[in-house]
């Protein structure tokens, strides 16, 4: 079946999610019913309308995006503009010419195999007068039609002249084009009836070989652009009918799949074939490819078939890539090329190589410096396209070369690298590979290790030492052939931090544990200072300041603090690194008391409590002893009234004193009792034998009083004694503490 213009204009569905916009304007002069179609030549989304009495007209809800915009009506020039819709409002006016005309009468015959042909559609073309077409301006001829009648005869009046394109058109005979007909008299048009001579029988499969029998199959025949579908053989098999000697383009489309196409040159006899969908992954089921500009009026019709608009195949494209991107190797070395890049929206058909090579991958060696691929691409249309490119061998290695700035920021010109300018962690150095060179190819290829733990690429770099040392900062080239060439230059990088200070110490004791952060009066303690460190790396010095008037140096120390100090010691440690760079850290260390043994009173009492004047009464006391075991022999002294006037005292051995709350020895002197109110003092060690440390001088006491009863006192006189304990010290009150809450 011939596909006329009359089905190329089916709706594209509109794209709901595009801006929409509401579109007005004139034809001067009134011109009615004049037919204006807007077209997005991309996605073949269209409207029309058409003129009112007074030209106006009007589109609405129209989606935003540039079209084509044709204005047509018979006895007028076909006018088409470009037109961008962004925003509501009227279009430029537009002004239509009048078609040529005339007084001559063009008339003949359609015959097929010598007899009429009725129905036929025969189109002139003026071959003076053009027109606009939907693909060009001042194109396409200015065309008449008429329809053969029943006896074929077709008949043309007011024609402006007498020689024309002719186009005649039949369901059942093959498109005939004519040029520079000559109708200065009747002109007959013998066609060819379509015939089963040349049928094409068709399968359509998609890429895993299974059967489309739903497909979309017709035919574009280019020397007079003419449609034709396909009709159906049995369930799967698709006939065309193409003319003798034509060359026609097959099309299958499916909308599971991309779409296929194929060129039969020079049509001769029946044939089979199948197409398989879904091969090309530029194939597109919106779009239908053409090979050329459409002809003799076909190029006015609007360019769609069924709901895909038809554009130009613009050829492929050919593509060469390798596994050397820069096409240098080695002398002697070989190049697998690949056309699998290449690429055409009809399929591509064939690839060339030279040499007959005819695959997509090609594989060759290369000597000397001139050496040229090249690959022609065909397509399915026979359109070609040839890409070139040059390989050098090259045998040569290349030539590192570098230099080194400071740069404070990006403004600055910067500074050569030199043995004193570039500073830790602050310094940004720039180095420039532009100088290395290649004789026979070039560079491709630029590493930098900058011997700090750090690499980088590229031509240019930039970077920063973070720590100080001496570098060897290394650049290695490489070229396209992978031909490699090395370079170095050393940096000093100049130490300005100071090291980090930190210190802990420790000692050891009685019971051989470790006691960290602590230090006790005249135990060893040992201070390290391994917490300290240096950016640099390398070795530190350590001085130490223990504040009672000693200085030592290393990383690990011992000092022992003679005695005890109630604020602690302020232990200075100043660490100095290889660039004389210095910190210091100060921490106070408190210094504990040795534990020493603790004598002490906890109770004094008297074998009478009211003595008279005379009487002989035993002062009796309870010495106990705390932290520490004694060995010698303590004097409890008992005293009266003050700390000078001895009444006696008792010799104790230590070894039998228990230490603890629970341990105590009862001592006890004779005294005769003087008339009067006394106190009685006892003191344990009064003679001073045990080092009781912070408690020496203190001397552990206990007072009470007694009251005694003069002679010369009537007998019946009420004697009220009282007595009364009184804490003399507060060590005193430090021992009857003690004695509640020592357990050993």
């Amino acid at each position: 079946m011939l596909l006329s213009g009359a089905f190329l204009g089916l709706l594209v569905s509109d794209n709901a999610s595009a801006a929409r916009y509401d579109l007005n304007g004139f034809v001067s002069d009134n011109n009615s019913n004049v037919s204006i179609t807007i077209l997005d030549r991309d996605s073949g989304y269209k409207k029309t309308t058409s003129t009112l009495e007074d030209g106006y007209y009007s589109f609405t809800n129209v989606e935003s995006g540039d079209y084509d915009i044709m204005y047509m009506k018979e006895g007028y020039l076909s006018i088409r503009n470009n037109l961008s819709v962004s925003a509501d409002g009227p279009l430029d006016t537009v002004s239509m010419v009048a078609a040529p005309a005339g007084a001559t009468t063009v008339s003949g015959t359609v015959t097929g195999n010598g007899i009429a042909v009725s129905g036929a559609t025969v189109t002139l073309f003026s071959t003076t007068v053009f027109e606009d077409s939907w693909w060009g301006y001042d194109d396409a001829g200015y065309s008449w039609s008429t329809t053969s009648d029943e006896t074929g005869n077709y008949e043309f009046t007011n024609m402006p002249g007498t020689t024309f394109d002719a186009r005649v058109d039949s369901d059942d005979h093959y498109t005939h084009n004519a040029a520079s007909v000559d109708f200065s008299g009747p002109h007959e048009f013998a066609l060819s009836a379509v015939t089963q001579d040349n049928d094409q029988s068709i399968n359509v499969k998609d890429s895993s070989d299974n059967i489309i029998n739903d497909a979309t199959v017709f035919m574009y025949e280019e020397s007079n652009s003419s449609w034709t579908e396909a009709t159906k053989f049995g369930g799967a098999t698709y006939i065309l009918s193409p003319d003798t000697g034509n060359s026609v383009y097959v099309y299958a489309y499916h909308e599971d799949h991309k779409p296929t196409v194929t060129k039969l040159s020079d049509v001769s006899g029946t044939n089979s074939f199948e197409m398989v969908l879904g091969e090309n992954n530029l194939g597109n089921d919106d779009v239908i490819y053409v090979p050329s500009l459409p002809t003799l009026g076909s190029q006015s019709n609007l360019p769609m078939l069924h709901d895909r608009i038809i554009h130009l195949n613009m050829g492929p494209t050919a593509k060469i890539s390798g596994n050397s991107d820069d096409y240098v190797v080695t002398e002697g070395g070989a190049i697998n090329f690949s056309a699998s890049g290449s690429i055409s929206v009809v399929g591509i058909s064939s690839y060339d190589w030279g040499a007959d090579n005819t695959d997509v991958f090609y594989n060759s060696t290369f000597t000397g410096t001139s050496n040229v691929v090249s690959l022609t691409v065909t397509d399915n249309f026979g359109a070609t396209d040839t890409v070139t490119v040059s390989v050098t061998a090259d045998a040569d290695n290349p030539v590192a070369s570098f230099t080194s700035l400071v740069k404070e920021n990006v403004e600055d010109p910067g500074s050569a690298v030199n043995a004193t300018n570039v500073i830790e962690d602050f310094s940004t150095v720039v180095f420039n590979a532009s100088e290395s060179s290649d004789v026979t190819s070039s560079v491709s290829s630029y590493s930098w290790d900058f011997g700090d733990g750090n690499t980088d690429t590229g031509k240019v770099v930039s970077h920063s030492f973070e720590t100080p040392g001496d570098f060897n900062v290394v650049l290695t080239v490489a070229d396209g052939a992978g031909n490699t060439a090395s370079t170095s230059s050393s940096v000093k990088v100049h130490d300005i931090t100071p090291p980090s200070v930190n210190f802990n110490w420790s000692y050891v004791n009685s019971d051989g544990d470790t006691v960290n952060f602590a230090a006790i009066e005249g135990v060893p303690v040992n201070f390290n200072a391994g917490l300290s460190g240096d950016n640099s790396g390398a070795s530190l010095s350590y001085e130490w300041d223990f504040s009672d008037g000693t200085n030592m140096q290393g990383k690990e120390v011992t000092h022992t603090f003679e005695n005890v100090s109630s604020t602690g010691y302020e232990v200075i440690l100043v660490v100095t690194d290889s660039s004389n760079n210095t910190n210091q850290k100060m921490l106070v260390v408190a210094v504990e008391e040795m534990d020493r043994p603790d004598l002490y009173i906890s109770q004094l009492s008297f074998s009478d409590d009211t003595p008279d004047e005379g009487d002989t009464i035993e002062l009796n006391a309870v010495l106990k002893l705390a932290k520490m075991n004694v060995t010698g022999e303590i004097q409890v002294g008992f005293f009266l009234d003050d700390l000078e006037t001895q009444i006696g005292s008792v010799m104790v051995d230590g070894s039998n004193l228990t230490k603890g709350i629970e341990g105590g020895m009862n001592v006890s002197v004779s005294w005769k009792a003087v008339a009067g109110t006394h106190t009685i003092f006892v003191v344990a060690d009064s003679t001073d034998m045990v080092n009781e440390g912070s408690d020496d001088g203190e001397k552990n006491q206990l007072a009470k009083d007694i009251s005694v009863t003069s002679k010369e006192t009537s007998n019946d006189t009420s004697i009220i004694l009282l007595v009364l304990v009184v804490v003399i010290s507060i060590g005193a009150v430090g021992y009857i503490y003690k004695d509640s809450l020592f357990g050993n």
